[in-house]
């Protein structure tokens, strides 16, 4: 009995640390990260590859020249990308529908994290958060774009994967950038 007690007066400061120890939420924000799908650039016409005008991991606004074929017009941004990779050097030759490039489309960025069920009431899709890192001053503002019906399967505890899109579409944010979700005005 006395062996118990004494073990138990050992653990008890243990026991009261991890109760009283900060869980990551709301007020710590959670922790993040920038996603964006790659999306393949193909060629309309076969045809030797004359000039590529960028490089992997160049940020070009819409309209910019990406590459041009042999006696055809250059091909340009569709809209404001990141160059995930280029998959030819000039005087390849290309087939007709042919990826050249690898594109991550900026309006497409968006923050993925993980949120335990006991808070995803709050984090309705709509609902405003803001998103910190690095070099991001005061934050980005965003929306919640999506929030999983289902918990993830290969994560501990049961959370939920949610999605917030930023609000302008050149945050400046790369995809793989590490992030802090908080909730807007909290």
């Amino acid at each position: 009995m006395k062996r118990t007690s004494a073990t138990a007066l050992l653990l008890l400061p243990t026991l009261l640390l991890a109760a009283c120890s900060p869980r990551p939420g709301p007020a710590d924000g959670y922790a993040a990260y920038a996603e964006a799908e790659a999306v393949p650039f193909a060629s309309v016409e076969a045809g030797r590859v004359e000039r590529v005008y960028v490089q992997r991991g160049e940020r070009v606004a819409a309209g910019a020249p990406l590459f041009a074929l042999a006696g055809q017009e250059v091909r340009t941004a569709p809209d404001d990308v990141e160059v995930a990779e280029v998959m030819v050097r000039a005087g390849d030759t290309v087939a007709a529908a042919q990826p050249v490039l690898s594109l991550l489309a900026q309006r497409q960025l968006r923050a993925r994290f993980y949120v335990p069920r006991e808070r995803l009431d709050a984090l309705a899709p709509g609902r405003a958060v803001v998103l910190a890192c690095d070099g991001c001053g005061d934050g980005l503002p965003a929306r919640v774009s999506f929030v999983a019906h289902r918990p993830e399967p290969d994560r501990p505890g049961p959370v939920f994967l949610v999605e917030a899109q930023p609000d302008a579409a050149s945050s400046g944010l790369r995809a793989g950038q590490p992030l802090t979700v908080r909730l807007a005005g909290g």
